[in-house]
């Protein structure tokens, strides 16, 4: 029988995969799921999380592009802003506790969940 943190691994890892296809934010589980259950620290749950997300992203942009999804001057000007903003981030990063980035995270998604259930679409 297999080991249930191996199996509850692979549903997570699933999962993000396909909120990631679907563009939604598959990251943001698993961060969660790193972190709660699996008490993985801010940072190596950030870390696995780049980890996955580039690949996935590669996939889904792909597909993305073969159905005629994606408009590429927008993808260019998005790559160069978001390689901008991460490495500015990734210096900030340096100078901000875990515990604040923990604090700053769970209430960015509490934020987001309270506008999503109030939401009128």
């Amino acid at each position: 029988m297999p080991d249930i943190s191996i199996l509850f691994a692979l549903v997570i890892a699933t999962a993000t995969g396909i909120l990631s296809g679907w563009g939604i934010g598959g990251g943001t589980l698993l961060i969660l799921t790193l972190m709660l259950f699996f008490k993985a620290d801010i940072g190596t749950s950030q870390f696995i999380n780049l980890a996955y997300f580039i690949p996935s992203a590669a996939a889904s942009l792909f597909f993305h592009m073969k159905k005629g999804y994606v408009e590429r001057k927008a993808v260019f000007l998005a790559g160069i802003c978001g390689c901008v903003s991460t490495t500015i981030s990734y210096y900030l990063r340096q100078c901000i506790s875990d515990r604040f980035l923990s604090i700053l995270f769970g209430l960015i998604l509490l934020y987001l969940g309270v506008r999503e259930v109030f939401s009128k679409t």
